[in-house]
């Protein structure tokens, strides 16, 4: 496991922990996509929470779980709707997302790299 994403899970346990919504979305993404420890049950359980809240990953996450079949039965047709529902509605848009899910680790990992650096502050200082 990469150091950087294991310190942010960190950061996103203690956030999420106080319903963080964002941080929630974040976590169960990055623990469905098996880039930090976790169960696939702590995944799904965060991203309903954080698609419930129509939070983007949460919705993103919950798509791949169909996707790929983590933790509920596959299916790739309920996937599409939800990556549609994130993109803009154009084809073109959930065509990127798609490929980005189907491209796996590597694009998943500049995503949340990213996304880490800019919500683990944020997520620090909300869970004190």
């Amino acid at each position: 496991m990469d150091q950087s994403l294991e310190e942010a899970a960190h950061y996103f346990r203690l956030a999420a922990a106080k319903d963080h919504i964002q941080s929630s979305g974040q976590l169960g993404y990055l623990i469905a996509q098996a880039l930090v420890d976790g169960s696939i049950e702590e995944a799904w359980r965060l991203l309903q929470f954080a698609k419930d809240h129509n939070d983007r990953t949460g919705i993103l996450g919950v798509g791949y779980c169909h996707f790929k079949g983590l933790g509920v039965a596959r299916n790739e047709t309920l996937a599409f709707e939800l990556f549609k529902s994130i993109s803009g509605k154009s084809l073109s848009s959930c065509n990127s997302v798609l490929l980005g899910v189907v491209k796996g680790e590597v694009v998943s990992y500049l995503y949340h790299y990213t996304a880490c650096c800019a919500l683990v502050k944020t997520a620090a200082r909300g869970a004190g």
